[in-house]
């Protein structure tokens, strides 16, 4: 696997993480919420 398809399957992943952990707050959340979060979780991540 080169870097590039590395890096898709790495984004791809953390997507569906994201997905299942905030599968709850998806209902109640606005989008631009819950999406500020998650990219403030994926930051402090790294």
């Amino acid at each position: 696997m080169n870097l590039l398809e590395n890096a898709v399957a790495q984004g791809q992943w953390r997507i569906e993480y994201m997905i299942v952990k905030y599968e709850a707050e998806l209902t109640y959340l606005q989008k631009g919420v819950l999406i500020d979060k998650m990219i403030k979780e994926c930051i402090e991540a790294k």
